[in-house]
């Protein structure tokens, strides 16, 4: 059963949602295949400076957190389709599951994407502003 994250947007009840230590001991599972995919992207990208990002369970669950974060800066809470903007990536894919994320489940992929385009684009992937840029530019969802 997934856990959902807290049902306010209050920042500090989800900064300390993501920061637990049972919310980042979820993401240990992961921690290597991810390595490996970002080893992958970053020796066959065209960006020649291009390297794989440190990565731990405490950085995937801030990266969680941040994507989460940034969509909300740039699209607003309730965000729906249409207009010049995106939609929002869904709440419900960024769920925890109690039992670990795994490779199969929406958050392992959205992970994995958000390394890729770290790893393209050349930015730490902890940095709290990288997915919608400091203009807003959410290329990254």
């Amino acid at each position: 059963m997934a856990s959902k994250g807290p049902q306010t947007c209050q920042r500090d009840t989800w900064d300390a949602f993501y920061a637990s230590n049972d919310v980042v001991g979820r993401y240990e599972g992961v921690v290597d295949s991810l390595l490996t995919e970002a080893e992958i992207v970053a020796s066959t990208a065209p960006v020649p400076s291009a390297k794989a990002p440190q990565l731990s369970a405490e950085i995937l669950s801030k990266t969680t957190h941040n994507i989460q974060i940034a969509q909300e800066n740039v699209l607003g809470k309730d965000k729906k389709a249409g207009g010049s903007m995106p939609c929002k990536i869904p709440a419900a894919l960024f769920s925890v599951p109690k039992e670990g994320v795994e490779e199969q489940s929406p958050l392992y992929h959205i992970l994995s994407a958000a390394i890729e385009y770290s790893v393209l684009h050349n930015l730490e992937l902890e940095d709290a502003h990288w997915p919608a840029g400091k203009d807003g530019d959410m290329s990254a969802v």
